[in-house]
């Protein structure tokens, strides 16, 4: 009876044993979880205090009367929605056309969204376009503003020239 008492002994130390190890490995997965859980906060926060930028560009800054010319609004921001400015001297031709892009690059997020839309002059001259704005956390960010030549057309001149010579 005493060999069986002393095995049974034994069996019961070993579980305990094994029920300690089991449980301290829990404690550590657990730790493990929540320090990956505060670098992950940690990391977002550091992702959201990034330079929100807006900016305007455009595919000619001097055109010719009745050509097509894409203006283009660009940010890194994740949220808020681009507002563009009041296109009072040309005609918008198509678009919104909206993009977007997100990298990441040995572990860092870059992401830009862009909003287009192709465009016409009215008329010729200087024309300054307004800027753009994205309001993000409250905050109003602007983009810069487009100074745009629209000149008479070549073809308007071919003409005109025509007409002239004829005369």
């Amino acid at each position: 009876a005493s060999w069986k008492q002393y095995n049974g002994q034994k069996r019961k130390r070993r579980k305990r044993q094994i029920l300690r190890r089991q449980k301290a490995k829990r404690k550590a997965v657990k730790k493990i979880g929540n320090l990956l859980l505060i670098a992950a906060l940690f990391l977002s926060v550091c992702a959201n205090g990034q330079n929100i930028a807006l900016t305007a560009k455009c595919s000619r800054t001097a055109v010719d009367l009745n050509e097509t010319f894409r203006i283009t609004f660009t940010t890194n921001a994740r949220r808020g929605e681009i507002t563009p400015p009041n296109f009072e001297q040309f005609i918008v031709v198509s678009g919104p056309y909206q993009s977007s892009q997100t990298q990441i690059i040995n572990g860092r997020v870059s992401s830009n969204r862009s909003l287009s839309y192709d465009v016409v002059a009215q008329k010729k001259g200087e024309f300054v376009l307004p800027a753009a704005f994205i309001i993000v956390d409250g905050k109003r960010i602007e983009s810069n503003k487009l100074k745009i030549t629209v000149k008479e057309g070549l073809k308007k001149k071919i003409l005109e020239n025509k007409i002239n010579n004829e005369e």
